[in-house]
Protein backbone atom coordinates (compact mmCIF):
# COMPACT_ATOMS: atom_id res chain seq x y z
CA UNK A 1 0.00 0.00 0.00
CA UNK A 2 1.02 3.60 -0.48
CA UNK A 3 3.32 4.67 2.32
CA UNK A 4 4.40 1.16 3.36
CA UNK A 5 8.04 0.75 4.30
CA UNK A 6 9.50 -1.94 2.03
CA UNK A 7 12.76 -3.56 1.10
CA UNK A 8 13.42 -5.00 -2.33
CA UNK A 9 15.57 -6.03 -5.28
CA UNK A 10 15.88 -4.29 -8.61
CA UNK A 11 18.24 -2.66 -11.06
CA UNK A 12 19.37 0.99 -11.11
CA UNK A 13 18.14 1.47 -7.55
CA UNK A 14 20.09 4.68 -7.02
CA UNK A 15 17.26 6.38 -8.92
CA UNK A 16 14.73 8.44 -6.97
CA UNK A 17 11.86 6.18 -8.18
CA UNK A 18 11.79 2.58 -9.30
CA UNK A 19 9.18 0.00 -10.34
CA UNK A 20 9.93 -3.63 -9.46
CA UNK A 21 8.05 -6.92 -9.55
CA UNK A 22 5.90 -7.53 -6.46
CA UNK A 23 7.67 -10.81 -5.63
CA UNK A 24 10.91 -8.86 -5.21
CA UNK A 25 9.52 -6.61 -2.46
CA UNK A 26 8.67 -7.28 1.19
CA UNK A 27 7.57 -5.05 4.07
CA UNK A 28 10.12 -3.90 6.64
CA UNK A 29 9.03 -5.16 10.03
CA UNK A 30 8.32 -2.74 12.86
CA UNK A 31 11.40 -1.69 14.79
CA UNK A 32 13.87 -2.11 11.93
CA UNK A 33 15.51 1.01 10.53
CA UNK A 34 15.91 1.68 6.83
CA UNK A 35 19.68 1.41 7.33
CA UNK A 36 19.39 -2.08 8.80
CA UNK A 37 16.83 -3.10 6.18
CA UNK A 38 19.22 -2.05 3.42
CA UNK A 39 21.53 -4.90 4.46
CA UNK A 40 18.85 -7.54 3.91
CA UNK A 41 18.25 -7.91 0.15
CA UNK A 42 21.75 -8.80 -1.04
CA UNK A 43 23.46 -10.29 2.01
CA UNK A 44 20.55 -12.08 3.66
CA UNK A 45 18.72 -13.12 0.51
CA UNK A 46 21.95 -14.59 -0.89
CA UNK A 47 22.66 -16.47 2.33
CA UNK A 48 19.09 -17.70 2.74
CA UNK A 49 18.63 -18.76 -0.88
CA UNK A 50 21.91 -20.67 -0.99
CA UNK A 51 21.58 -22.37 2.41
CA UNK A 52 17.84 -23.04 2.30
CA UNK A 53 16.89 -23.50 -1.36
CA UNK A 54 20.10 -24.89 -2.85
CA UNK A 55 21.66 -26.71 0.11
CA UNK A 56 18.54 -27.57 2.12
CA UNK A 57 20.57 -27.08 5.31
CA UNK A 58 19.08 -29.02 8.22
CA UNK A 59 19.45 -29.01 12.00
CA UNK A 60 22.55 -30.85 13.17
CA UNK A 61 24.40 -30.57 9.87
CA UNK A 62 27.86 -29.04 9.65
CA UNK A 63 28.27 -25.87 7.58
CA UNK A 64 31.54 -24.14 6.71
CA UNK A 65 31.10 -20.39 6.18
CA UNK A 66 34.10 -18.74 4.56
CA UNK A 67 34.70 -14.99 4.92
CA UNK A 68 32.48 -15.06 7.99
CA UNK A 69 32.85 -11.34 8.72
CA UNK A 70 31.59 -10.28 5.30
CA UNK A 71 27.96 -9.33 4.76
CA UNK A 72 26.90 -12.70 3.33
CA UNK A 73 29.01 -14.54 5.91
CA UNK A 74 27.43 -12.78 8.89
CA UNK A 75 23.97 -13.32 7.40
CA UNK A 76 24.73 -17.00 6.80
CA UNK A 77 25.81 -17.44 10.41
CA UNK A 78 22.49 -15.99 11.62
CA UNK A 79 20.52 -18.28 9.32
CA UNK A 80 22.56 -21.38 10.17
CA UNK A 81 22.10 -20.73 13.89
CA UNK A 82 18.35 -20.39 13.42
CA UNK A 83 18.29 -23.72 11.58
CA UNK A 84 20.22 -25.45 14.35
CA UNK A 85 23.25 -26.24 12.18
CA UNK A 86 26.76 -26.66 13.53
CA UNK A 87 28.91 -23.79 12.25
CA UNK A 88 32.57 -23.50 11.37
CA UNK A 89 33.52 -20.02 10.17
CA UNK A 90 36.75 -18.71 8.70
CA UNK A 91 38.38 -15.32 8.31
CA UNK A 92 41.72 -14.10 7.01
CA UNK A 93 43.00 -12.07 9.96
CA UNK A 94 43.22 -12.41 13.73
CA UNK A 95 41.00 -9.35 14.20
CA UNK A 96 38.29 -10.79 11.95
CA UNK A 97 38.44 -14.12 13.76
CA UNK A 98 38.00 -12.27 17.06
CA UNK A 99 34.87 -10.64 15.62
CA UNK A 100 33.45 -14.07 14.77
CA UNK A 101 34.07 -15.33 18.28
CA UNK A 102 32.36 -12.20 19.65
CA UNK A 103 29.38 -13.11 17.44
CA UNK A 104 29.15 -16.42 19.28
CA UNK A 105 30.84 -18.69 16.74
CA UNK A 106 32.69 -21.35 18.72
CA UNK A 107 34.67 -22.91 15.85
CA UNK A 108 36.73 -20.29 14.01
CA UNK A 109 39.59 -21.06 11.61
CA UNK A 110 42.07 -19.23 9.39
CA UNK A 111 40.77 -19.22 5.82
CA UNK A 112 44.36 -18.99 4.54
CA UNK A 113 45.54 -22.11 6.32
CA UNK A 114 47.20 -24.70 4.11
CA UNK A 115 45.88 -27.36 6.50
CA UNK A 116 42.23 -26.31 6.42
CA UNK A 117 40.90 -29.70 5.33
CA UNK A 118 42.79 -31.46 8.12
CA UNK A 119 41.53 -28.94 10.69
CA UNK A 120 37.94 -29.38 9.49
CA UNK A 121 38.16 -33.14 9.75
CA UNK A 122 39.59 -32.88 13.24
CA UNK A 123 36.56 -30.80 14.29
CA UNK A 124 34.06 -33.15 12.64
CA UNK A 125 35.48 -36.51 13.81
CA UNK A 126 37.10 -37.03 10.38
CA UNK A 127 33.75 -36.79 8.59
CA UNK A 128 33.90 -33.34 6.96
CA UNK A 129 31.17 -30.74 6.59
CA UNK A 130 27.80 -31.09 4.87
CA UNK A 131 27.74 -27.63 3.31
CA UNK A 132 30.43 -25.15 2.23
CA UNK A 133 29.53 -21.52 1.50
CA UNK A 134 32.50 -20.41 -0.56
CA UNK A 135 33.59 -17.01 -1.94
CA UNK A 136 37.28 -18.03 -2.08
CA UNK A 137 39.19 -18.63 -5.30
CA UNK A 138 42.03 -20.74 -6.62
CA UNK A 139 43.76 -23.18 -4.30
CA UNK A 140 41.62 -22.03 -1.35
CA UNK A 141 38.50 -23.08 -3.26
CA UNK A 142 40.00 -26.48 -4.03
CA UNK A 143 40.99 -26.99 -0.38
CA UNK A 144 37.41 -26.20 0.59
CA UNK A 145 36.04 -28.87 -1.75
CA UNK A 146 38.24 -31.36 0.09
CA UNK A 147 36.43 -30.47 3.35
CA UNK A 148 33.09 -31.96 2.28
CA UNK A 149 31.56 -35.09 3.72
CA UNK A 150 29.81 -37.64 1.45
CA UNK A 151 26.64 -36.12 -0.05
CA UNK A 152 28.00 -32.64 0.74
CA UNK A 153 26.88 -29.49 -1.06
CA UNK A 154 29.37 -26.90 -2.31
CA UNK A 155 27.92 -23.41 -2.85
CA UNK A 156 30.22 -21.29 -5.01
CA UNK A 157 29.59 -17.56 -4.54
CA UNK A 158 32.85 -16.28 -6.04
CA UNK A 159 33.15 -15.18 -9.65
CA UNK A 160 36.92 -15.20 -10.13
CA UNK A 161 37.18 -18.91 -10.93
CA UNK A 162 34.19 -18.75 -13.27
CA UNK A 163 35.76 -15.95 -15.33
CA UNK A 164 39.18 -17.63 -15.24
CA UNK A 165 37.64 -20.98 -16.23
CA UNK A 166 39.56 -22.63 -13.40
CA UNK A 167 39.82 -26.38 -13.68
CA UNK A 168 38.59 -28.64 -10.86
CA UNK A 169 39.47 -32.32 -10.74
CA UNK A 170 36.37 -34.52 -10.66
CA UNK A 171 37.81 -36.89 -8.07
CA UNK A 172 36.61 -34.64 -5.25
CA UNK A 173 33.01 -35.12 -6.44
CA UNK A 174 33.01 -38.92 -6.36
CA UNK A 175 31.36 -39.14 -2.91
CA UNK A 176 28.03 -37.84 -4.24
CA UNK A 177 29.14 -34.23 -3.88
CA UNK A 178 27.00 -31.55 -5.53
CA UNK A 179 28.53 -28.29 -6.79
CA UNK A 180 26.32 -25.22 -7.22
CA UNK A 181 27.50 -22.11 -9.03
CA UNK A 182 25.44 -19.25 -7.59
CA UNK A 183 24.42 -16.23 -9.68
CA UNK A 184 22.09 -14.23 -7.46
CA UNK A 185 21.42 -11.30 -9.84
CA UNK A 186 20.40 -13.71 -12.58
CA UNK A 187 18.23 -15.73 -10.21
CA UNK A 188 16.67 -12.71 -8.57
CA UNK A 189 15.35 -10.65 -11.44
CA UNK A 190 15.97 -12.47 -14.72
CA UNK A 191 13.23 -14.97 -13.98
CA UNK A 192 15.42 -18.08 -13.59
CA UNK A 193 13.97 -21.02 -11.69
CA UNK A 194 15.72 -23.47 -9.39
CA UNK A 195 14.78 -27.07 -8.71
CA UNK A 196 13.12 -25.76 -5.52
CA UNK A 197 11.63 -22.41 -6.58
CA UNK A 198 10.18 -19.97 -4.10
CA UNK A 199 6.37 -20.17 -4.46
CA UNK A 200 5.10 -17.39 -6.70
CA UNK A 201 2.35 -16.49 -4.26
CA UNK A 202 4.99 -15.34 -1.75
CA UNK A 203 7.56 -12.61 -2.01
CA UNK A 204 11.01 -13.98 -2.57
CA UNK A 205 11.99 -11.64 0.24
CA UNK A 206 9.27 -12.82 2.62
CA UNK A 207 11.71 -13.69 5.45
CA UNK A 208 12.72 -9.99 5.51
CA UNK A 209 9.28 -8.88 6.53
CA UNK A 210 8.79 -11.36 9.34
CA UNK A 211 11.50 -10.09 11.64
CA UNK A 212 13.47 -13.32 11.20
CA UNK A 213 16.73 -11.56 10.43
CA UNK A 214 18.69 -8.90 12.30
CA UNK A 215 20.29 -6.29 10.03
CA UNK A 216 24.05 -5.88 9.91
CA UNK A 217 24.15 -2.30 11.25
Amino acid sequence: MTGDRVVGFGSALFASRQVVRPDLVAPIHDGMSFEAAATLPVAFFTAWYTLDVFAGLRAGEWVLVHDGTGGVGLAAIQIAKRKGARIIATAGSAMQRAVLRAEGVARVLDSRSLFLAEEIRALTAKRGVDVVLNPLAGDAMKRSLACLAPFGRFLELGKQDFYANTGVGLRVLKENISYHGIDMPGRSWRGARSTRPVPRRRSRLSPCGGGEWVGLV
